[in-house]
C-alpha cells in the first residue's frame, strides 16, 4: 500500500508544436508526427479490435476487457472509445482499465486534449477525470464504456486487479527509462490476468522485453513499427479466444427499495438485466434512507489504510454517480463542501497528523483555521477543521427515484419476502403465507437491518442503531450556511427551506418515535460548533434504524455456504497464522448489500457497482484488499482465528 493518499503527478514539458514530453522518463507520450495514427496502428490495429468487436453477437450480452499499462494523456482510451461506439453491439460492455503511477494534472490533460480531433470527445474525459488519490477510479461513459483508472505502481496495480483481460496495451515508456513496468513479475502477472487467446501489443521491440513476455508464456511476434519506428512487439496468450458472453435480459430480484436496493437495481439494469425490486412498504426510501438529506464525504485516517482509501475511492465514485444521474433530470444534490470541525481533542490530534498528506495544493482536502472556516461556511464557527470542497449532500428519496427510472426496473410494493427457497434454477422469494412472491435466478438482499432475517444470511453479525434528525426552519441565524458542518452533530445547508440537523446514535434501539430529548441533545451539539446562540423547536423530526456490522464496515458480496467455508478454514482454530489457500463456496445466485451505517450515500454506489461486476464476471472496481474488507466471509475467518467457533 502507498504511504500517501495522493500520487505525485506527471512532470510535463511541451515542445513548440504543443506535444507533451515526460520529463521524469525523458520520453514522449506519442509520436510527434501523428499521435492518433501512431496509437491506432500500434495498439488498436495490432490487437485486431475492430474485427473482434464486429463479430460480437447483438442477440447476447457480455463484456470485453482491455487493460493498459500507462494512461498518459488518455489518447489510447479516446481512440478505443470511438472505435467501440462505431463497432460493438449495444448489449455489450467495454471495460477499459489503465494503470498509472504519475497521472497528468488536470491542466496538463486539458492542454493535451486541446490539440485532438473533436470526435475523440476529450472534453468528456476531462469532465470525469479523477483526482490523483491512490486506488481504483471507475467512470462510466456513453455506449456502455467503462473506464477504470488504477492509480498505483504498475506491479501493485496488477497484484490488486481482478479481471480476465481480452487485450493489453503495454504502453509504458521505453524500457531503459522505466524498467519496473517490464519486470519478470509484471510479465507473469499480465499472463495470469489474461484469458486464453488474449492479445497484446507494445511500442517496444527490445530483446529482453520479448524474452520476458515469452518466459511468462506469451507467443510473441516482431512486426514493423509506425513511421520511423522500425519494429514493435505483439502477440497472444496460447489458446482460443472466446468472448465473455452472458444471457441478455436475465431476471434479478432485489429485496429492499432503499438506497442500497435501488443502487443495485440501477447498476444491473444498465447492464441489461430485468430487475424486480421487492419493497415491503408503500413507497421507496421508507427506512433509514428516507431522511431529508444525506452527506457524502471521505473518512480519512491520519495515515492511509485500506479502510480510509476505500472511503476516499467511494467518495469520488459517488460524486461521479450523482453527476451522471442528474444530467437531464431533476434531482436535488449539491457538491457544497463538507467541513469536519476540530470540535474535540481527538479531532484536532487526527487532523494535525492528517495535514501532512494534504498540505500541498490539491482538490480533495485542506485544513482551515477558524477564520478561514467561518468565511467558507458563512457562519461564525468555534473551530477550524478539514474542508472537503467536492463533498456534499443529496436528497435520498429523489436519488432512489432517479436510480429506478429505467424501463427494465419494476417495483413490487407492499410485499415482504420472509424466506428464500432454492430450486434447481431459481430462488423462490416466499411471503408470510408461504406462497412465492416471485422466482429469479439472481437475488440481492439489500433491506438494511432486516437483511439477517433469512436463514442464508442469519450468521452475519449485524446490529441496529437508531438515529434521529431534527428538521429546522431556515432563519436569519442559519440561512447564510454554505457548506455542511460536522462536529458532534451535522448541520446541512437549507433544502426546501429546511435545515437538517443530524443525527443521534443509539445502538440496539428500535424505537421509531421521535424524542424531544434527542432534539435538545442535537441542539447542544450544534451550539458547540457555532457562536450564535441558537435555540428553536423543530419543524419535524425523522427517525431511522441503521444497519451496522461488527467492524463498522459494509457487507457486500456473494452469500457464502457457511458450513463449507468453516470446514475449509477450520485449521485457523489451531493456528491463526496457518496458510489456507483462498477458497470460495458461495450459494449460487445469492448476494447481500447491507451494513452501511451512517455513511450509506458515500459507500453504497461503489458497493453496488462491485456487486454488479461480480454478478457479470466483469473486472472488479475494487482492489482485492478492499473487496476482502467488505466480503461477508471476513467475520467467519476472524472468529476462527480467535477460536470463537464456527457459524
Amino acid at each position: 500500500m502507498d504511504q500517501n493518499y495522493l500520487l505525485d503527478q506527471a512532470e510535463i514539458s511541451w515542445d513548440q508544436a504543443g506535444h507533451p514530453f515526460a520529463s521524469r522518463f525523458n520520453d514522449v507520450y506519442y509520436s510527434n508526427e501523428d499521435g492518433p495514427q501512431d496509437k491506432q496502428f500500434v495498439f488498436l490495429d495490432r490487437n485486431h479490435l475492430k474485427s473482434r468487436w464486429q463479430r460480437l453477437s447483438a442477440t447476447t450480452a457480455g463484456h470485453f476487457t482491455l487493460v493498459e499499462t500507462g494512461f498518459g494523456t488518455g489518447l489510447n482510451f479516446l481512440l478505443t472509445y470511438k472505435l467501440w461506439c462505431e463497432s460493438a453491439p449495444s448489449t455489450w460492455q467495454l471495460h477499459y482499465l489503465s494503470i498509472e503511477r504519475y497521472p497528468l494534472a488536470r491542466a496538463d490533460l486539458r492542454r493535451a486534449i486541446r490539440g485532438l480531433p473533436g470526435d475523440l470527445r476529450g472534453d468528456e474525459l476531462l469532465s470525469v477525470y479523477p483526482d490523483p488519490s491512490v486506488g481504483f477510479h471507475r467512470r462510466h461513459f456513453a455506449d456502455n464504456v467503462n473506464l477504470t483508472l488504477l492509480y498505483a505502481d504498475v506491479l501493485q496495480g496488477l497484484e490488486q486487479l481482478t479481471c480476465a483481460a481480452d487485450a493489453w496495451f503495454l504502453d509504458g515508456f521505453a524500457p531503459r527509462t522505466n524498467p519496473d513496468m517490464w519486470s519478470e513479475q509484471c510479465c507473469s502477472r499480465i499472463f495470469e490476468l489474461s484469458t486464453p487467446g488474449a492479445t497484446f501489443s507494445t511500442y517496444s521491440a527490445a530483446g529482453w522485453v520479448r524474452r520476458g513476455l515469452q518466459a511468462a508464456g506469451f507467443d510473441v511476434q516482431k512486426q514493423p513499427g509506425f513511421g520511423r519506428k522500425r519494429a514493435l512487439l505483439c502477440g497472444q496468450k496460447p489458446g482460443r479466444w472466446e468472448p465473455a458472453v452472458r444471457p441478455h435480459g436475465r431476471k434479478v430480484a432485489v429485496i429492499g427499495a432503499g438506497l442500497a436496493g435501488t443502487s443495485c437495481a440501477c447498476a444491473l439494469a444498465r447492464r441489461g438485466f430485468s430487475v424486480s425490486l421487492i419493497e415491503r412498504g408503500g413507497r421507496v426510501a421508507e427506512g433509514a434512507t428516507g431522511m431529508h438529506q444525506l452527506a457524502f464525504y471521505p473518512q480519512l485516517a491520519a495515515n492511509p489504510t485500506w479502510q480510509s482509501l476505500y472511503s476516499l475511492q467511494a467518495f469520488q465514485y459517488t460524486a461521479h454517480h450523482l453527476q451522471t444521474l442528474s444530467v437531464g433530470g431533476s434531482m436535488d444534490w449539491q457538491a457544497c463542501g463538507f467541513l469536519k470541525l476540530d470540535t474535540h481533542e481527538r479531532d484536532r490530534a487526527q487532523h494535525d497528523r492528517l495535514r501532512r498528506h494534504f498540505d500541498a495544493p490539491n482538490e480533495i482536502a485542506r485544513w482551515m483555521n477558524r477564520d478561514e472556516a467561518t468565511q467558507t461556511a458563512g457562519l461564525q464557527l468555534t473551530d477550524g477543521g478539514f474542508y472537503f470542497a467536492k463533498a456534499g449532500w443529496a436528497d435520498p428519496r429523489q436519488l432512489c427515484a432517479a436510480q429506478m427510472d429505467h424501463p427494465d426496473i419494476e417495483v413490487v410494493y407492499a410485499s415482504e419476502a420472509v424466506s428464500l427457497v432454492k430450486t434447481i434454477d431459481d430462488w423462490s422469494l416466499m411471503d408470510h403465507t408461504g406462497e412465492p412472491l416471485l422466482r429469479a435466478p439472481l437475488v440481492i438482499i439489500a433491506n438494511g437491518h432486516l437483511a439477517t432475517g433469512f436463514d442464508q444470511t442469519h450468521p452475519l453479525p449485524l446490529s441496529r442503531v437508531r438515529g434521529q434528525t431534527s428538521l429546522l426552519l431556515t432563519n436569519p441565524e442559519l440561512n447564510g450556511l454554505n457548506t455542511i458542518l460536522a462536529g458532534s452533530a451535522t448541520l446541512f445547508p437549507a433544502h426546501q427551506e429546511i435545515h437538517n440537523l443530524a443525527a443521534t446514535y443509539d445502538p440496539d434501539d428500535d424505537d421509531l418515535q421521535s424524542r424531544n430529548s434527542d432534539h435538545r441533545l442535537l441542539q447542544e451539539h450544534l451550539q458547540e460548533m457555532i457562536t450564535v446562540d441558537y435555540h428553536s423547536s423543530p419543524q419535524d423530526a425523522l427517525v431511522g434504524i441503521r444497519a451496522v456490522s461488527r467492524d463498522r464496515f459494509p457487507i457486500a458480496g456473494a452469500v457464502p455456504d457457511w458450513h463449507a467455508l468453516a470446514a475449509h478454514y477450520s485449521p485457523l482454530q489451531r493456528n491463526a497464522h496457518a496458510f489456507i489457500p483462498r477458497f470460495e463456496a458461495n450459494l449460487p445466485g445469492l448476494f447481500v448489500a447491507t451494513a452501511f451505517g451512517s455513511h450509506g450515500l458515500n459507500q453504497i454506489p461503489l458497493c453496488a457497482e462491485h456487486l454488479a461486476s461480480a454478478i457479470c464476471g466483469e473486472p472488479d472496481p475494487l482492489p482485492q484488499a478492499m473487496a476482502e474488507l467488505i466480503s461477508p466471509i471476513r467475520f467467519l475467518i476472524r472468529d476462527l482465528k480467535q477460536q470463537k467457533g464456527t457459524h
